[in-house]
């Protein structure tokens, strides 16, 4: 269970990954050793999975951001498992969603551009034997930036 100085720091860590043991300590008034233990017990019991950097999709050429919401045809489990191998193996597809309601599945894309994302669908995503239905939502705009977890 954590404890409010664990909620503290993994705030803190939420905001700059990349602070030192000695900026944690200074942060929630404990030592550089106590602050990197439980940095360290954190990453050890699975809370804390990994450090990672913001880049600008943009800048990288990444101009199309879009969702595409699937309905899924069969309940195969091999053929589940193949198109879980196929969104793992598919870099464009930054995250994917079992969701309620009427889809099962939601695809986070990023793609270069209008022809890609068109590509990224006829050639990668419909042809899967578990897609029955695609229905794809061009983000025009992010209004709320991903952000830290409520902790």
């Amino acid at each position: 269970m954590l404890d409010r100085t664990d909620r503290r720091l993994l705030r803190a860590l939420q905001q700059n990954g990349a602070m030192t043991a000695q900026e944690m300590g200074r942060h929630l008034g404990l030592s550089t050793s106590q602050a990197g233990r439980r940095r360290q017990k954190l990453e050890q019991t699975g809370v804390l999975r990994a450090v990672s950097i913001d880049i600008a999709p943009e800048a990288c050429g990444l101009s199309v951001q879009a969702f595409l919401t699937l309905t899924r045809s069969a309940h195969d489990p091999a053929l589940m498992d193949d198109f879980k191998r196929l969104l793992h193996s598919t870099p464009e597809i930054v995250s994917a969603f079992d969701v309620t309601g009427s889809a099962n599945t939601i695809l986070r894309v990023w793609c270069s551009d209008l022809d890609a994302l068109r590509e990224l669908i006829d050639t990668i995503i419909l042809p899967h034997p578990m897609v029955e239905k695609l229905h794809t939502e061009i983000v025009m705009a992010q209004i709320k930036p991903d952000s830290a977890l409520p902790l």
